[in-house]
C-alpha cells in the first residue's frame, strides 16, 4: 500500500510538471502514520521547488521566477479605463495613419474623374508606380514616429523631455529627407523602371517621372510629420494630429481642383507637395504652444541622437521590409506591361492601403500605452489590455472586410469608368479581403511586441513574412500573383505573432 501510494503521488507530480502547474500535496492515510512521512514530505517539497519544468531551460526558469516577484497582481486596471486610454491615443493616431493615404486617394479621384478618356487610364497607371513608391517611403520612415513615441513614452513624461525628443527627431528628419531627395534625383529612372517595373516605352512613364520630380520635394515634410505625431502620441496630445490632417487634406483638395484641369498630373503632384508642408507646419505651430521647444533651438549633439538611433535601428529593418513588399506588388502587377493591370492594381491597392491603416492606430496605441501598464507591475492589467486590443481589432476587421468586398463590386465606378479595369479589380477581391484580415491583426500585435520592447521578435517576424511573399512574387508574376504574395505575407505575419503572444503575457 505504501509503495502504491508513492507511485500514484509520483505520477501526479509528473503530470503537474507537464501542465506547468505546481504540484498539490495529496496526503494518504497510510503515509500520515508511516515513519517515512516526514522524510517523504521533505523530498516532495524539494522536488516541487527545484525540479525542472518540461521544455524549459533551468536558467530561463530562474529568470522568470525573478520576474514573477516583480509583478503585483493585486493591482488591476478596469476595462473601461483601458478602452478610454486606447481611444484617447487611437483617435489622434488615425491622423498619422491616414495622412499620406488620404492625399494619394484624393489624387487618384481627381485623375480618374477629371481627366478625359485615355488620359485618365494613363494617369492612373503613372500614379500606380508613384503611389507604390510613396507607400514604400511611408512604411520605411514610420520608424521615425515609432521611435519617437517609444522614447517619449518611456521617459519621465515631462514637456522638456518631449521637446528634446522632438527637436532631435526634426533635425534627423530634415537631414534624411534632403538626402532622400538627392538620391531620388540621381536615380529617378532606375527607381521607376527597375524598382517598380515601368518600361520607358510605356505612355505612362513620362507622366510618372513628372509626378515623382515634384512630389519628392515633400520628403522632409513627410519625415517631419512622423516625428511630430510620434511626440504627440507620447504626451497624449489628441488635438495637434487632427489639425495636421485637416489642413493638409483641405489644401490638397482645393489645389487639385484648381490645377488638375490645366496642369494635369503635374498639378496634382504640386498640390500634394504643398499640402504636405501645410500639414506639418500647422502641427509644429500647434505643439510649440505647449512644449515651447523652438525658443532654444540648436543643432543636437551626437550623444543626444544616440538614444533615438538605437531604438530606431531595429524598427527600420522591419519597416523597410514591409514597405518593400507593398511596393513589389506594383512591380509584380506591372510585369506583363499591361496598362489595365497597372490601373486596376492602383485602385485596389489604394483602397486596401487606406483600410489597412484603420487598424494602425491600435498598433500605435499599444506602443504608447503598454509601457505604462507594464510599469504598474500588474500582470492582469497587461493581459486585459492585450485582450482588449485583439477584440477591438477583430471588430475593425469585420468592418474593413465588408468595405474591401463592396468596393470592387459596387463602388469601383467611383474611381474609374473603364469596364476592363473594373473586371480586373473584381478578380482579386478574395485575396484583398484575406490579406486585409491578416495585416490588421499582424500590425496590432507588432505594436504589442514593440511596446514590450521585444524588437528582435519584431524583426524576426518581418523577415519571415517578407521573404515568403518575395518568393511568391518571383514565381507568380502578374496582377493575381501580386495579391497572392500579399496574402502570404499577411497570413504568415499573423500566424507567427499569435504563436508568440504569450511571451508578452
Amino acid at each position: 500500500g505504501v509503495l502504491g501510494s508513492l507511485l500514484l503521488r509520483e505520477r501526479g507530480e509528473v503530470l503537474n510538471m507537464i501542465t506547468f502547474s505546481p504540484p498539490l500535496p495529496r496526503p494518504h492515510p497510510v503515509l500520515t502514520s508511516s515513519p517515512l512521512s516526514s522524510w517523504h514530505a521533505a523530498c516532495y517539497s524539494r522536488r516541487a521547488t527545484f525540479s525542472p519544468v518540461v521544455g524549459q531551460r533551468p536558467w530561463r526558469r530562474l529568470t522568470r521566477r525573478a520576474e514573477d516577484k516583480e509583478w503585483n497582481d493585486e493591482v488591476e486596471i478596469g476595462t473601461r479605463t483601458i478602452v478610454k486610454d486606447i481611444l484617447s491615443i487611437a483617435v489622434p493616431a488615425l491622423a498619422l495613419c491616414l495622412a499620406d493615404p488620404t492625399l494619394t486617394l484624393i489624387d487618384t479621384w481627381f485623375i480618374g474623374n477629371k481627366l478625359a478618356g485615355e488620359a485618365s487610364t494613363v494617369g492612373l497607371a503613372a500614379l500606380s508606380a508613384n503611389c507604390a513608391f510613396f507607400n514604400f517611403l511611408a512604411c520605411t520612415v514610420s520608424f521615425f514616429c515609432t521611435g519617437t513615441t517609444s522614447i517619449v513614452a518611456n521617459s519621465d513624461g515631462t514637456d522638456e523631455a518631449a521637446g528634446k525628443a522632438l527637436k532631435n527627431g526634426l533635425f534627423l528628419s530634415a537631414l534624411a529627407g534632403t538626402a532622400l531627395y538627392i538620391v531620388m534625383l540621381a536615380f529617378q529612372d532606375k527607381i521607376l523602371s527597375f524598382g517598380f517595373g515601368m518600361s520607358a516605352q510605356l505612355a505612362s512613364f513620362k507622366p510618372a517621372c513628372e509626378y515623382l520630380d515634384i512630389r519628392s520635394l515633400a520628403f522632409p515634410a513627410i519625415l517631419g510629420q512622423n516625428v511630430v505625431i510620434g511626440t504627440c502620441l507620447g504626451i497624449k496630445d489628441t488635438r495637434t494630429p487632427m489639425i495636421g490632417i485637416v489642413v493638409s487634406s483641405l489644401t490638397n483638395i482645393i489645389l487639385d481642383a484648381l490645377l488638375v484641369s490645366s496642369w494635369g498630373i503635374r498639378g496634382v503632384a504640386l498640390a500634394t507637395m504643398l499640402a504636405s508642408y501645410a500639414g506639418v507646419i500647422s502641427m509644429i505651430v500647434s505643439i510649440n504652444k505647449r512644449l515651447h521647444f523652438w525658443k532654444d533651438w540648436r543643432v543636437p549633439s551626437s550623444q543626444e541622437l544616440i538614444p533615438f538611433l538605437q531604438v530606431s535601428s531595429a524598427l527600420f529593418v522591419g519597416a523597410f521590409c514591409a514597405g518593400l513588399t507593398t511596393s513589389l506588388t506594383s512591380r509584380t502587377a506591372a510585369a506583363a506591361g499591361e496598362l489595365v493591370a497597372a490601373a486596376a492594381h492602383q485602385v485596389a491597392l489604394q483602397t486596401w492601403w487606406m483600410l489597412s491603416f484603420i487598424a494602425s492606430p491600435l498598433s500605435l496605441a499599444s506602443q504608447s500605452l503598454l509601457p505604462k501598464y507594464r510599469m504598474s507591475k500588474s500582470r492582469r492589467s497587461v493581459r486585459k489590455f492585450v485582450g482588449t486590443m485583439l477584440l477591438l481589432t477583430a471588430g475593425l476587421n469585420g468592418i474593413t472586410t465588408v468595405i474591401q468586398w463592396a468596393v470592387p463590386n459596387y463602388l469601383s465606378s467611383f474611381f474609374t469608368a473603364d469596364a476592363e479595369v473594373i473586371s480586373a479589380i473584381q478578380k482579386i477581391t478574395v485575396f484583398a479581403c484575406l490579406s486585409q484580415l491578416g495585416v490588421n491583426f499582424g500590425q496590432v500585435m507588432d505594436g504589442i511586441f514593440i511596446g514590450s520592447r521585444m524588437f528582435r521578435h519584431y524583426v524576426r517576424v518581418m523577415l519571415i513574412a517578407n521573404l515568403a511573399s518575395w518568393l511568391t512574387f518571383w514565381n507568380f508574376p502578374g496582377l493575381v500573383g501580386a495579391w497572392q504574395g500579399l496574402t502570404v505575407y499577411a497570413i504568415l505575419k499573423f500566424s507567427v505573432n499569435i504563436v508568440n503572444i504569450r511571451a508578452v503575457l
